[in-house]
């Protein structure tokens, strides 16, 4: 390529911010797309299971009766429990996002700074486990 025929830096930002946002609109779309088949294959779940009988009917039913103790228990529990599981998922992807913004200031202020062992998730290596 010639010098003319080179593009300056410019145009270079430019068409990374261009490429950088087209992938970040098909990031969304795709995104998108899935949560629309997962509703719709939820509406035909429950659309078949309309009007019929099924253990999950017998569960709730039994779950949710005023003469049972055991409903409200039963259901906070499970969803404290789903909401700690993920919560817990959220967690270690936040520190692991973080991991290489931390290391690098760490480094800057004391460059014969040794590794703590953790793995980038924040979790205890597995050989350590068994000390």
């Amino acid at each position: 390529m010639t010098e003319e025929n080179k593009p300056n830096e410019g145009e270079r930002a430019l068409r990374f911010m261009v490429i950088s946002k087209v992938f970040d609109l098909a990031k969304q779309l795709i995104n998108g797309v899935i949560w629309i088949a997962l509703a719709y294959i939820g509406y035909l779940a429950i659309d078949s299971l309309a009007g019929k009988t099924t253990i999950a009917n017998i569960v709730l039913k039994y779950l949710t009766a005023e003469e049972s103790d055991y409903g409200i228990p039963w259901i906070l529990t499970c969803a404290f429990a789903i909401w700690a599981i993920l919560e817990n998922k959220l967690r270690k992807r936040k520190t692991e996002s973080f991991q290489g913004r931390i290391k690098e200031l760490e480094e800057r202020l004391d460059p014969n700074r040794t590794t703590s062992g953790l793995l980038p998730s924040g979790e205890t290596h597995p050989e350590d486990r068994n000390l």
